[in-house]
């Protein structure tokens, strides 16, 4: 029922008292449903938050694992330049 038709029906104070009680409920029950709406967005941004940080931490972990690689990698590497510099110099080896 609206308001209008409402107070045509109960028209007076009673009518007046009614429409402000009809308005108080159905504000609490908007109130309500915006704090459930907020709620689960709140919800739904934690569980991409902890998606995106499980991600981030995996990607972390393979870029530590290819940081250790390449270090190993550059000690090879001047393992062998060491080499060939005392190759060319004719260092025992």
């Amino acid at each position: 029922m609206d308001i209008p038709s409402f107070i045509t029906s109960y028209g007076g104070p009673g009518g007046i008292v009614a429409v402000i009680v009809w308005l108080y409920s159905s504000e609490r029950r908007h109130n309500v449903e915006r704090r459930d709406e907020l709620r689960k967005d709140i919800e739904r941004e934690q569980a991409d938050n902890d998606r995106l940080r499980a991600s981030l931490k995996s990607k972390r972990a393979a870029l530590a694992e290819k940081d250790v690689e390449l270090g190993k990698r550059n000690a090879r590497i001047a393992e062998l330049e060491d080499l060939v510099r005392r190759l060319r110099n004719g260092e025992d080896v």
